[in-house]
């Protein structure tokens, strides 16, 4: 019998080494591919997790926003432009110290916590500051950003300085005031330097009216039932307001009576609404059923004693036409200043 003899069994031997030598290189690249995988999954989580911080800081800026937008500027009469700056500035900055921590969850396990590192302050140059600290999530991984935010104060105070008492209007400077009893055109600023005296008509001043120069009964109400007068803005006069009978007068700005608010009615229904300040540096010898109701503050007296709430009744029945209430003009000073927050961002990453 024959026996065949094959010596090149290395062949087998090769096929095997490069089966290992393959197998090993694939698990390599595998294992690389895997941990290049586990890098970048890292990688995507850190930033989405700084993008979740990141959204925590444009939400608490918007918060900050919405709280400045509805504060509304209080103006203290006796303080200065400074001091009501300060003022305004530490009331703003307890209500933005006051926003609660912002959080936000969703099914992805992505969310991101806002909070407050240094309160608002208001600073010598009236400009507000907060420091807040967001932390985004993602799964398991943190990022945070610091970021302070400034909110720059008005400037409009400047231009428009804050009186302490109800004043006289400034007159515009092509204005020349008129002296005699003709009709007036009520659709701008009107000043006479003659008494005013009104009965049975209805008068709607668009602009301030000032009584000027005028002693003794500057403005008189002369009787009837007719008797009806809107000014818009502020009614000044030098001498007194007389009112005979009846009467219904509405003054959405200041009143200003250098002299005595007087009522001689009969039981004539009288009243008095003023939605600013009122001043009356004489006698106020308004009868018990007569109604003066002022929204602002009042001031008696040569001495300009201030009482804090002066409201007689509600002056409900005042039969004013509708059109005198709509729309109704904003007090002085209310809802006009606001502190501005800066667009810019300027985030920490930690």
């Amino acid at each position: 019998m024959r026996h065949i003899k094959n010596e090149n069994g290395y062949a087998l031997v090769m096929v095997i080494l490069l089966v290992v030598v393959f197998t090993t290189l694939g698990m390599g690249l595998l294992a690389m591919n895997i941990n290049a995988n586990k890098q970048f999954n890292v990688k995507e989580d850190q930033v989405q997790a700084r993008h979740q911080a990141e959204m925590g800081v444009l939400h608490y800026k918007e918060e900050i926003k919405r709280v400045v937008e509805s504060y509304d500027f209080v103006t203290y009469k006796n303080k200065s432009e400074q001091e009501n700056l300060m003022l305004n500035g530490d009331l703003l900055c307890n209500k933005i110290n006051s926003i609660k921590i912002i959080k936000l969850s969703d099914l992805n396990d992505k969310n991101y916590e806002v909070s407050i590192v240094s309160p608002c302050k208001t600073a010598t140059d009236n400009q507000l500051t907060v420091e807040i600290l967001s932390v985004g999530k993602t799964l398991s991984t943190f990022k945070s950003i610091k970021n302070t935010f400034k909110m720059s104060p008005p400037t409009i105070l400047a231009n428009q300085p804050i009186k302490k008492f109800p004043e006289k209007p400034n007159r515009p400077s092509n204005y020349t005031p008129k002296n005699s009893n003709d009709p007036l055109d009520e659709s701008g600023y009107v000043e006479i330097t003659v008494p005013f005296i009104t009965k049975k008509q209805e008068h709607h001043f668009k602009d301030h009216f000032v009584i000027s120069g005028v002693k003794g009964n500057a403005f008189t109400v002369g009787g009837g039932k007719e008797d009806k007068v809107l000014v818009e803005k502020d009614l000044y006069m030098d001498g007194n307001l007389y009112i005979q009978n009846h009467a219904c007068i509405l003054v959405r700005g200041d009143l200003i009576i250098n002299g005595d608010l007087t009522s001689q009615s009969n039981g004539g229904e009288i009243n008095i609404i003023v939605f600013g300040d009122a001043l009356i540096l004489g006698n106020e010898n308004l009868k018990s059923d007569d109604h003066l109701f002022v929204k602002g503050d009042v001031y008696l007296s040569q001495n300009k004693t201030k009482i804090l709430k002066y409201n007689k009744g509600s002056s409900g029945n005042c039969k004013a036409p509708d059109s005198w209430y709509e729309p109704l003009k904003p007090i002085p000073d209310i809802n006009k200043y606001r502190w501005e927050v800066q667009d810019s961002i300027d985030p920490v990453y930690l």
